[in-house]
């Protein structure tokens, strides 16, 4: 019975995601956008990035997320599991009307998603954000059914596709 309740929570989270993936991640900077894909897709709850350069507000491409004292190492492991050049992870506390507000975390990458340094890796971005749903079925970690949906190795439908 557990297994058929996570089977329903993992579904309606991939349904969510997939909901976020088309209403926002085409409004991100090309540049941190398979960061926060990647990360929104671990249930790492992000809420400000920028792939910094001219014209923007950050120096560096930075994603800032939320969580406790744990949030940052979740979402280092998840950088590290794709491989993004992660140049630093910190806590910090933003001052409103005179007051600490906080903490929350961000994260800090050596060079933006579309980088010509990033050529060589899976998650390239020339300009549009490229979805890790599609990286992981290009990997064959996932497989897309005949309507679009999508599976994996746990789903009866994986086996039939051997």
């Amino acid at each position: 019975m557990l297994e058929a309740s996570d089977g329903k929570i993992a579904d309606r989270e991939a349904a969510e995601h997939e909901e976020w993936q088309k209403l926002w991640l085409p409004r991100l900077d090309p540049g941190i956008a398979p960061y926060v894909d990647a990360l929104r897709e671990a249930r790492v709850e992000t809420f400000e990035s920028c792939e910094a350069g001219d014209g923007h507000c950050y120096l560096e491409p930075t994603v800032r997320f939320g969580g406790g004292p744990e949030g940052g190492f979740r979402a280092l492991a998840v950088a590290i599991e794709h491989d993004f050049p992660v140049d630093a992870i910190r806590r910090y506390w933003s001052v409103q009307n005179g007051e600490p507000v906080g903490p929350e975390w961000e994260m800090t990458f050596h060079w933006p998603a579309n980088d010509p340094r990033a050529a060589s890796r899976p998650w390239f971005v020339d300009s549009q954000p490229m979805s890790f749903v599609d990286l992981a079925v290009s990997r064959d970690e996932l497989r897309r059914d005949d309507d679009g949906s999508i599976f994996g190795p746990r789903d009866p439908r994986w086996i039939e596709t051997i």
